[in-house]
């Protein structure tokens, strides 16, 4: 009996070693996640000269019909919904400036919601070349494209965006100038053009959620929200989310998705449409 005994509180004493051991794991993992998440990230783009990534976007856009499009019926949507093949190469690199190219190899663009007879299927939609000088924040200092229409040989080539706004609110999206921490947030103010040429502010605002490891890279998660709100009656209002995906080790994004609502208060035609757009990238490569 005494050996017994003696067997059975060994045993008991085994058991709680090893729940103590898991305890103080689950303690070490809690205590290493709470000082990853102090630690400050510094948030930047990058890459050497000759790397490529592979890109797809896709897209999709709805929005009301006005009733005179559709003569006694008003409740279908309309939109059109596109995908997009390309590649994206750095083609050089002077201290923290990029030269970029953006190449669409092949697009399609169909329309959403629209009988056959409406809708003319785009097997090839416009290719377009976009080389853009950018810095390691995502600030854009020169953008030129040339896009070549299906049928079309000639190039239609020119600057790109407003040349009146600066590199900051040219820019799609803005790396914080300073590291940041799990949960800091950083933004910008500003006045944009819309359609029409009218003036409109625009609030944009980021934050870090969290650095993931995946594949052997880190993984920065950055989520957005953009406000455009027009400065006269009867433009058009723009809501935006963005969640993206950015390798800390790769120098570039691995994916970011965007989803938009725009509304405008127009007597003769109220309505409001929604964009949701998907991009996503691979790599990189090198040539």
């Amino acid at each position: 009996m005494g050996d017994g005994a003696g067997e059975g509180d060994a045993a008991t004493g085994a058991v709680g070693l090893k729940r103590r051991a898991v305890q103080l794991a689950l303690c070490a993992l809690c205590v290493a996640e709470a000082a990853s998440a102090q630690e400050r990230v510094l948030l930047r783009i990058g890459g050497r000269a000759g790397q490529t990534w592979s890109t797809t976007r896709a897209s999709v856009t709805l929005g009301p019909v006005p009733d005179a499009a559709v003569p006694g019926d008003t409740n279908w949507v309309w939109g059109t919904r596109s995908i997009s093949h390309g590649t994206r190469t750095v083609l050089a690199v002077s201290g923290d400036t990029l030269t970029v190219s953006d190449v669409t190899d092949s697009s399609r663009l169909d329309l959403v919601g629209a009988p056959d007879s409406a809708n003319p299927r785009s097997p090839s939609g416009p290719l377009l070349t976009v080389v853009s000088r950018i810095d390691t924040r995502g600030r854009v200092f020169e953008v030129h494209y040339t896009r070549v229409a299906p049928g079309r040989p000639e190039d239609v080539s020119g600057p790109f965006g407003d040349e009146r706004q600066s590199s900051e609110e040219r820019a799609s999206f803005l790396l914080p100038e300073m590291p940041v921490r799990v949960g800091e947030e950083w933004g910008d103010s500003s006045l944009v053009r819309t359609q029409g040429d009218t003036a409109a502010s625009r609030v944009r605002c980021w934050r870090l959620e969290g650095v993931e490891a995946a594949g052997g890279a880190r993984i920065a998660v950055i989520t957005g929200t953009i406000r455009v709100t027009p400065s006269v009656p009867g433009g058009a209002s723009v809501a935006a989310t963005t969640r993206s995906e950015l390798d800390l080790d790769g120098g570039w994004f691995r994916s970011e998705r965007t989803t938009s609502l725009v509304r405008w208060e127009r007597e003769e035609h109220p309505g409001a449409s929604k964009l949701e757009l998907l991009a996503v990238w691979s790599g990189p490569h090198d040539r």
